[in-house]
């Protein structure tokens, strides 16, 4: 396998293996974000549930990468928006990938 594929394929381990830190990461943010004011703390609390239902599809191999996302980050940000709808696009205020 090459090296950008590997790199770039969200169903490879080396991505699989970033997932607990992306939700830990995602539900601090999140948790900030409802205690800053910035979303509501009802949709903090929706952000949270949704990421550590994602952890728990992921514990049972439910949830996996697919090749139609960039990356992990993408594929718990696809699942997220399929379990909360528009809220789960809030996640990313003030955030930036770069």
């Amino acid at each position: 396998m090459f090296l950008l594929q590997v790199y770039t394929d969200p169903t490879s381990e080396f991505d699989i293996n970033l997932l607990e830190e992306d939700l830990d990461g995602s539900i601090a943010h999140a948790n900030m974000l409802g205690q800053c004011g910035v979303i509501t703390k009802e949709e903090a609390k929706q952000l949270v549930d949704g990421l550590e239902k994602i952890r728990s599809e992921a514990s049972n191999g439910i949830f996996k990468g697919n090749l139609l996302d960039e990356d992990i980050h993408f594929a718990v940000e696809r699942r997220l928006i399929e379990l909360l709808g528009s809220v789960a696009k809030k996640l990313h205020t003030g955030r930036s990938r770069n």
